[in-house]
């Protein structure tokens, strides 16, 4: 239909674009499963409102928006610090432009049971490669598009574990900053 040539095109076009500019991480574990999604994107169609499930429900706007790929910037201190809760010792993750910046995160002494680890080396850590690589399958192959491209454009994702019966006092804080 005219809605899957429209916006599929668009979607692997700018998953082009993203390929070229990895630097060498095609060679990577990550990268096989994005191209897998890619390529399973490019057989899917968007919903529409002829869709029983998504009748009431018009993804027009959203396909429509000119999308870029995330570039790494830097961020004053003093903004992150906004997004910060006062008075609350977190873990803090922090996503600048959707992209995860260790540098501005604070992930030292983790609690015993915690793991957090950046999906690109989760992915084949001893601990953790069979789970995520487990998910990455699932959604590097799913019917549904949303999906498919959102794992065509992972990059940067965080893997988190949390032993059975561990206890983890402080909060994890997400901060993500466009």
């Amino acid at each position: 239909t005219a809605i899957k040539d429209k916006h599929v095109a668009r979607f692997g076009s700018l998953f082009q674009e993203f390929e070229q500019q990895l630097n060498g991480q095609k060679e990577q574990e990550l990268h096989r499963f994005r191209s897998q999604a890619a390529e399973q994107l490019a057989s899917l169609q968007f919903p529409s409102r002829r869709d029983e499930d998504y009748k009431y429900t018009s993804f027009t706007r959203l396909l429509n928006q000119d999308y870029a790929l995330p570039v790494a910037t830097q961020v004053d201190p003093q903004a992150l610090a906004k997004l910060r809760v006062d008075g609350v010792e977190a873990i803090e993750l922090v996503f600048i432009n959707g992209l995860f910046d260790a540098s501005q995160s604070s992930m030292n002494q983790l609690p015993s049971g915690l793991t957090i680890t950046p999906i690109d080396q989760a992915v084949n850590a001893s601990g953790s490669k069979h789970t995520v690589q487990h998910y990455l399958e699932q959604h590097a192959t799913s019917s549904n598009p949303f999906i498919a491209l959102n794992t065509s454009f992972a990059t940067s994702g965080i893997f988190i574990h949390v032993a059975k019966n561990a206890i983890i006092e402080r909060p994890v804080h997400f901060i993500h900053y466009n």
